[in-house]
């Protein structure tokens, strides 16, 4: 968990390095356009790959379950392997 939170601010401070001197010019509103388009999709990306994962292993174990079931039903009725 501690190495996740170390990789998360390394990303965030990549996202927010451009903006490290702001000159008061009309260019620095582009960049913090960028910066929180950037940060915004980095949590979107976050939480759909958390939702893709927990159906992914869900997936998994509905698979796992219903080959044990499967092959538990043959091994009963004695027609596995013919």
């Amino acid at each position: 968990m501690c190495f996740m939170k170390k990789l998360l601010i390394i990303i965030l401070l990549g996202l927010f390095q451009p903006a490290f001197a702001g000159t008061g010019g009309a260019q620095d509103t582009d960049l913090l356009y960028l910066i929180v388009l950037g940060f915004l999709s980095l949590i979107l990306a976050l939480l759909y790959t958390v939702s893709y994962g927990k159906k992914l292993l869900k997936m998994l174990k509905q698979r796992r379950l219903a080959h044990l079931t499967d092959a538990s039903e043959d091994a009963h009725t004695g027609d596995g392997f013919l």
